[in-house]
Order: structure tokens, then C-alpha cells, then sequence
């Protein structure tokens, strides 16, 4: 089957796009509301951009009305925001924070979700997670009609669970299968892990 991707609904394009390009690292993003509280919602467009600096980026849509999503409000306003990490068994509560609540109502209250600041940040980390990046927003770009915004952050600190680590040498290795990371797939689905398997590079051989 071949698709003319120009031809479709954008609603076509996002229903396909979000079943093909799977499975997607979920972005669970804490903020600080105006008025204090924290704000918490999921991104599944995400993933890591560069290492020197540290970036990473989530993609944050406009709600249905066409008003920016207090993700972004946020963020834009504060510079600062958290991402977690989240493993397969927390999906139900993911879920829950992608519901919208009234404008500074806070998700992590809603959920019932403790918080730690044993970490060198000015926001805090939700316990629960094994992973957490404590990013400083560092540009945001609008794309398309309807000004999605491509927000970048500069991973400043980052929690990674003792229970997940371990050394070789003088490199710290994180168990991905301990961490147990949960990825978006399309409609109502996610996925696991499943089986992980190594593939070594072969070397070089000059012709």
C-alpha cells in the first residue's frame, strides 16, 4: 500500500504516523504552574537530539480549541521542567495525567504522586520513576499551521536509580531491562521492552 501523506487529513497523517513510528520513548514532563502547583502530562513525540550539550526535545500540540497547552505556558515562562522516565507498570497513572484539568490545577495532586527535591535542581522529581532529567529550556520552534511547538531542553541534571546502574571500568551502565521503559504505541496501546539482544559492530577492514 502506498500513501500520498499530502493528500490525507492531518488527523490521517497523525493516526498513521503514530502506529508506524513506534515504539515511542514517553516523555512524562513535570512544570511549575503559576500559581505553584506542578503540572504533569506525557509526550511521546521525544527523544534525545545531542549529547554536547545535552539536548533533548518534546513536541507539545494546542488543545482542541486551538489554546497552547499549560505544558508549554509553562515551561516558556519558567525555563525549567523535569522528564521522567516512566516504567510499563505506572501506564495507568500516565494515562490519567493526559486527561486536561482546569487551567493550574495540578496532575501530580490529582494522582496522588509524591515528590522528591534530593536533587540538585530548582524543580522537583517525582519519586517513582528510575529516571528523571532536569532540563533548562533552550529554544522553542513553531512548525506547521497550526504552531506546534518544538521545545528544546539542556539536560542539566540528571537521577538515575541506584537499583539500575551499575559500573564497568570507569563507565556507568544503566540496566534498560531493570528500567523497564514504557513506549508508545498508537491508539490506546503501549509496549515493553520485550526481548533485548546485542549486535556487536564488526571492525573496519580496509579494501
Amino acid at each position: 500500500m502506498l500513501l500520498d501523506m499530502q493528500a490525507l487529513k492531518p488527523v490521517e497523517r497523525y493516526r498513521l504516523m503514530i502506529q508506524t513510528v513506534v515504539p515511542r520513548p514517553v516523555a512524562w514532563t513535570l512544570s511549575r504552574n503559576e500559581n505553584s502547583s506542578f503540572n504533569l502530562a506525557p509526550f511521546s513525540y521525544f527523544n534525545a537530539l545531542h549529547s554536547d550539550p545535552p539536548l533533548v526535545m518534546i513536541s507539545v500540540g494546542n488543545r482542541r480549541e486551538g489554546a497552547v497547552k499549560d505544558t508549554r505556558r509553562n515551561i516558556e515562562r519558567e525555563k525549567f521542567f523535569v522528564i521522567h522516565i516512566a516504567s510499563s507498570t505506572m501506564a495507568t497513572t500516565v494515562t490519567r495525567t493526559a486527561n486536561p484539568l482546569p487551567a493550574e490545577a495540578s496532575e501530580v495532586e490529582d494522582c496522588g504522586l509524591e515528590l522528591s527535591t534530593d536533587w540538585n535542581f530548582p524543580l522537583p522529581r517525582l519519586k517513582l520513576p528510575k529516571v528523571a532529567m532536569g532540563c533548562r529550556l533552550e529554544r522553542v520552534i513553531e512548525i506547521g499551521s497550526n504552531k506546534q511547538g518544538l521545545l528544546f531542553g539542556e539536560i542539566q541534571t540528571l537521577y538515575v536509580d541506584d537499583t539500575i546502574c551499575s559500573k564497568a571500568g570507569d563507565r556507568l551502565l544503566v540496566d534498560a531491562m531493570q528500567l523497564d521503559p514504557l513506549g508508545r504505541l498508537g491508539g490506546d496501546d503501549y509496549g515493553t521492552l520485550g526481548k533485548v539482544f546485542t549486535v556487536s559492530r564488526p571492525p573496519y577492514v580496509p579494501s
